[in-house]
């Protein structure tokens, strides 16, 4: 469903806790920003936006549903804007215990995406991971925004009508939510069942890392590649690898894609897989 063709869309409404974030897209650490896009107005460049919250980061309050439904039914497309806030979550000694939307996000989205006239875009704005799963079947498309800074309601609206071609990769594992309980948060082991990372959990993932989509299609085609040398210097040793990989857009759409390559063996103790290289060819 993305992206959306703005010629297409009389209207599109911008629904949620975030649609109008301004501070919250600075994430923690920042300096002043001269001024804050906010999706709303980065939508609005597009297409005019009908906007309503809806409902808060947290708390049951359900009485802006109401109006955030009469939006999506005249809409020709809605965006609903969800997620978290740094300073309440995901700041310093403030450490989450859950992985789930806080409050009455989830039941917002379900609201939207059964009365919504034309395809819902779901976007979120936090930092560490949330479960999806819940928001899978209502959304046609979900663009995680991580704390997008000064331009990230302009950011946001250029991917979901095209404008620019999303090639990023997710920094880290989703898990699902009863991981909380699967592990203890004062239990630093990595390897402790069911694992923590990329590196060594081993259930099931919502998202893994590394996961991203493109609005092209990319090829890669490997060839042989050499076996590794080891040279010890000052005791140390240090193994090499030549991979050999050619890369190519095989779409219709210019972009760029991020190549991960790992590294696994069979040692104990050893990560399932480990990321050696990160490249990205344009």
């Amino acid at each position: 469903f993305c992206p959306l063709n703005a010629q297409e869309l009389a209207t599109i409404a911008v629904i949620g806790p975030h649609a109008v974030a301004t501070e919250v897209m600075k994430a923690n650490y920042y300096g002043e920003a001269p001024y804050l896009v906010t999706p709303v107005e980065g939508i609005g460049e597009y297409v005019p936006a009908l906007y309503a919250k809806g409902c808060d980061i947290e708390g049951d309050d359900r009485s802006g549903f109401a109006i955030a439904a009469q939006a999506a039914e005249v809409a020709d497309a809605t965006v609903v804007v969800l997620g978290l806030h740094p300073e309440d979550f995901e700041g310093e000694f403030d450490d989450r215990t859950f992985l789930d939307f806080p409050g009455v996000q989830i039941e917002l989205l379900d609201l939207i995406y059964n009365v919504a006239r034309g395809p819902v875009i779901l976007v979120t704005m936090n930092g560490g991971p949330l479960d999806y799963t819940p928001t899978k079947p209502l959304a046609d498309a979900i663009i995680w925004a991580g704390y997008p800074g000064q331009e990230g309601g302009q950011a946001i609206a250029d991917v979901i009508f095209g404008t620019y071609n999303p090639s990023g990769r997710l920094p880290y594992t989703v898990y699902p939510s009863i991981y909380t309980e699967e592990v203890s948060m004062f239990d630093m082991d990595m390897r402790q069942a069911p694992g923590r990372t990329y590196k060594f959990y081993t259930g099931e993932t919502v998202y893994e890392f590394g996961h991203g989509l493109s609005y092209t299609d990319f090829e890669y085609i490997y060839s042989k590649s050499t076996f590794p040398k080891t040279v010890t210097t000052n005791d140390a040793a240090t193994t090499s690898y030549n991979i050999f990989c050619t890369v190519r857009n095989i779409g219709e759409v210019f972009g760029e894609t991020s190549v991960l390559v790992y590294r696994s063996c069979n040692l104990p103790g050893s990560p399932i897989r480990e990321l050696l290289v990160l490249d990205v060819w344009h």
